[in-house]
Parts: C-alpha cells; sequence; structure tokens
C-alpha cells in the first residue's frame, strides 16, 4: 500500500486554501484508503511543524499556538470546538515528543486538518515549495507505510 495520487490532490487542495477541489477529492477517498490518507496528513504535519518551529519552542508556546489554532479563521471557525489537549498532544507527537496517543480517530484527524490549515498559512509556501514539502510528505508516508505491512 502506497499514498495515491488521489489522497496527495486532496491534501493538496487542503493546503493551498482550494475547497473547491479538496471537499470533492475528500469525498472520493474510501476506507481503505484512509489509513494512507491520514499517515499522509501527519508527515505532513511533522514537516510543517518541524520548519514552523525550527527556531525551537517552550511549552508556553506550544500552548499558546494551539490556541491560536483553536480560536479559529474565518474560513474554519469550527476549529473552536477542537479538543485542546487532543490538537497539543498531536503537534507535540509531530514535534518529536513524547505525547499521549489520541485515540479517537475524528478527533486526531480533526485536529491534524486544523493545524496543518494554520501551520501553512504561517508558513506561506508557494505552490512549489508545497509540492516539494508534499514529495517529502509522501515519501515519509509511503516510508511508515511499508514499516507498518
Amino acid at each position: 500500500m502506497a499514498v495515491t495520487e488521489g489522497e496527495l490532490a486532496a491534501l493538496r487542495a487542503l493546503l493551498l486554501g482550494d475547497e473547491q477541489d479538496y471537499l470533492p477529492l475528500t469525498a472520493r477517498l474510501t476506507d481503505d484508503d484512509m489509513r494512507s490518507y491520514e499517515l499522509l496528513l501527519q508527515a505532513t504535519l511533522a514537516l510543517a511543524a518541524t520548519r514552523r518551529f525550527a527556531a525551537g519552542f517552550s511549552d508556553a508556546g506550544l500552548i499558546r499556538y494551539v490556541a491560536r489554532v483553536r480560536a479559529g479563521t474565518a474560513e474554519r471557525a469550527e476549529d473552536m470546538a477542537l479538543d485542546p489537549l487532543a490538537t497539543e498532544a498531536v503537534l507535540r507527537h509531530a514535534l518529536g515528543q513524547d505525547a499521549p496517543y489520541v485515540a479517537d480517530p475524528w478527533t486526531r484527524l480533526r485536529s491534524v486538518v486544523a493545524l496543518l490549515t494554520v501551520l501553512f498559512g504561517d508558513l506561506a509556501l508557494g505552490e512549489s515549495r508545497v509540492d516539494a514539502l508534499l514529495a517529502e510528505a509522501r515519501a515519509l508516508a509511503d516510508r511508515w507505510l511499508m514499516e507498518l505491512a
């Protein structure tokens, strides 16, 4: 099993803020796609978070960042309902810190998507840099999938 072009296209649309394409592309993903899609999301989050926090971070800084993510944006007002502890754990895990595993897949997925939305806004990457990061994330997710097989 490997990350598919459809999964990559759905994530690319999300990261570029193209909701018109994101929603139909995501709707086409099947239950069989979800394992690799979630790993692609997590790999992308790990790479983006590492870039965003490359200069370092404190516990208080991460907590403030999660609060900012939860404050939502005009496009993602639903982020106010995110579980703060779960979102913080997802971010800490992405940064390689020891953090509790968020067992509920829906909570975990909502946190990852919200974090990615804000992180990519902060990083302000152009399309070519988004594509380069996605290629790196895809390779990482494919490696994780092989390890799980």
